[in-house]
């Protein structure tokens, strides 16, 4: 978990990782009054178990997974 202020520095951060970064999330924070940064998670490790139209809670995380273009 790293803490960043836009969506634009976790996709940042996450191709910055090594290893390879495999898939992120930003999480803004709940709301514009809040002193607590943004949230960028990084997976750097496969995964294995992903739901389609996860949600969690009114917050509805959006979770990015990168893919060799071959692979698409």
């Amino acid at each position: 978990m790293v803490a960043v202020d836009r969506e634009e520095n976790c996709t940042s951060k996450c191709l910055e990782t090594c290893p390879p970064c495999q898939a992120y999330s930003y999480v803004p924070p709940l709301t514009q009054r809040t002193l607590n940064p943004s949230t960028c998670w990084i997976w750097t490790q496969n995964l294995t178990t992903v739901k389609e139209n996860y949600t969690d809670g009114d917050d509805h995380r959006r979770l990015f997974v990168l893919v060799d273009k071959s692979d698409i």
